[in-house]
C-alpha cells in the first residue's frame, strides 16, 4: 500500500472506526475500548476487523485466531507515525518474533497468533512519545462581527452564530475530554505519550473591535460554551489582530518559557478587516519559534460570504514567505475531528497537512505545494 492508497483508506473510515484505531494504536486493550466506547467487546473486535479490511489487510483464511494487528500497527508507524504509541510498539516487540517457514515467508508468531506479513512492512517508529500536542496552551477566538446575525443554507434555520456557538461547543469538548477519554489513570498516561492535549482547559476570546480584554475567558467544561455566546452577542467590524497579538504575547510571555506550544483556532465567517496587521502579527510570531510544531494559527471559515480562494491564496503566500508552515485554513463544516485536524498539522510531510476537500477540489495548489518543499 501506497501513501495515496492510506491516506484514502484512513480518509474513508467512519468517526466509530477511527475512535476504536486510535485507542488501538494507543495500545488500549479490546476490552477498555469496549468500556471506554460504552459498547461490546466482539463490537470492538468487529470494527477492527473491517479496519483491516479497509486497510487492505485480510485474513488468507477464516481462522478467528489470525490477525491483522501487527500488520495494521506496521503501516500506521511507516506512514502517520504520530498516532503510534511507544509502548504500543514495545508491546508489539515483546509479543512478536519472526521466524521463517520453508518457502521463505516471513511468520510472525504472537502467542497463539500467526500473522503473515509482506517485507516492506517494519515494525519500527521514530520517537513520538512526546508529541508537541501535549504541554500546549490553546486559544480560541470567535468572531463578533455583525455578520454572524445571517443565515446560509448550510446553517439551517439558525444563524451563523448560532450554529457557530454548538459547532465550538463539540469542539472544546473534545479538546477537554480527549486526553482522560481512555478511562483508567494508567491510560491517560498513554494519552499523554500520544500528545493529546492535558491540561483541560482553553482560553476563549471573542473579537470584533480594535480593543481587546485584558483576560481570557478560561474554560474547563464545555457546557459553559453556549452560555458565552448568549452574552457576547454579534457586534460591528472584524478586527482580530488586537486580540491574536494579546494572546500571541500571553503564550510568549507565560507558556513559551515554560516549554509549551501554541494553537490559536479562529471561527469567522468573512475575511478580516485588518488582515495586513493579521499577517504581521503570525510573521512576528514565526520568528520567534525554533520549529514549525512549536504554534499553529488555523482560521476556521463558516457561511457563503468566506471567500475560499482568498484563504487558500493567504494559507499558500503566508507560508511560502514565513521560515515554517504555522498557517492552516479550514472550513467550519469540513471538520469532522478537531482533534485530528490539529494533530495533521504537526506532520512533517505536507501531502498530509491538507484536507481532503483541498486535495480534491484544488488539486493543483496542493501540487504546487508539494513541489515547492520538494525544492526546498
Amino acid at each position: 500500500m501506497n501513501r495515496w492508497q492510506f491516506t484514502e483508506a484512513f480518509e474513508g473510515l467512519t468517526p466509530r472506526r477511527r475512535q476504536v484505531l486510535k485507542l488501538l494504536l494507543a495500545g488500549v486493550s479490546d476490552q477498555d475500548i469496549a468500556q471506554s466506547l460504552h459498547i461490546e467487546t466482539s463490537t470492538v473486535r468487529k470494527h477492527v476487523e473491517n479496519i483491516c479490511s479497509a486497510f487492505r489487510l485480510r485474513n488468507e483464511f477464516p481462522d478467528e485466531r489470525r490477525s491483522k494487528r501487527g500488520e495494521l500497527i506496521a503501516l500506521f508507524a511507516k506512514y502517520q507515525p504520530e498516532l503510534v504509541t511507544r509502548q504500543t510498539l514495545s508491546v508489539t516487540h515483546q509479543k512478536l518474533s519472526e521466524v521463517v517457514d520453508d518457502n521463505n515467508h516471513k511468520i510472525v508468531k504472537r502467542e497463539d497468533t500467526e500473522i503473515r506479513v509482506t517485507s516492506e512492512v517494519r515494525l519500527t517508529v521514530k520517537d513520538v512519545s512526546d508529541s508537541p500536542l501535549s504541554n500546549r496552551d490553546i486559544f480560541i477566538l470567535i468572531d463578533q462581527s455583525g455578520s454572524m446575525v445571517r443565515k446560509d443554507e448550510d446553517t439551517g434555520n439558525q444563524t451563523r452564530y448560532e450554529y457557530l456557538a454548538e459547532v465550538v461547543e463539540g469542539h472544546i469538548a473534545a479538546i477537554l475530554s480527549v486526553g482522560s477519554e481512555l478511562g483508567t489513570k494508567a491510560n491517560e498516561t498513554i494519552a499523554t505519550k500520544q500528545g493529546y492535549p492535558t491540561d483541560n482547559r482553553v482560553s476563549v476570546y471573542f473579537f470584533s473591535r480594535e480593543r481587546v480584554k485584558p483576560k481570557p475567558i478560561v474554560i474547563n467544561d464545555a457546557s459553559q460554551v453556549w452560555k458565552l455566546f448568549v452574552k457576547n452577542k454579534p457586534k460591528t467590524k472584524t478586527f482580530v489582530a488586537p486580540t491574536l497579538n494579546h494572546c500571541v504575547n500571553t503564550w510568549l510571555t507565560e507558556g513559551k518559557p515554560n516549554g509549551k506550544g501554541a494553537f490559536f483556532i479562529i471561527y469567522t465567517d468573512g475575511q478580516f478587516d485588518d488582515e495586513e496587521q493579521f499577517i504581521q502579527c503570525i510573521a512576528s510570531a514565526c520568528s520567534k519559534i525554533e520549529n514549525h510544531k512549536d504554534i499553529k494559527f488555523f482560521v476556521l471559515g463558516l457561511g457563503k460570504d468566506i471567500d475560499i480562494e482568498h484563504f487558500l491564496a493567504l494559507d499558500f503566500n503566508v507560508n511560502q514567505t514565513m521560515k515554517f508552515n504555522i498557517f492552516v485554513f479550514d472550513l467550519v463544516n469540513e471538520v469532522d475531528d478537531i482533534i485530528e485536524l490539529l494533530q495533521r498539522q504537526l506532520t512533517d510531510d505536507p501531502y498530509l497537512g491538507f484536507p481532503d476537500w483541498v486535495r480534491i477540489r484544488h488539486p493543483d495548489l496542493v501540487e504546487k505545494v508539494i513541489q515547492m518543499t520538494n525544492d526546498e
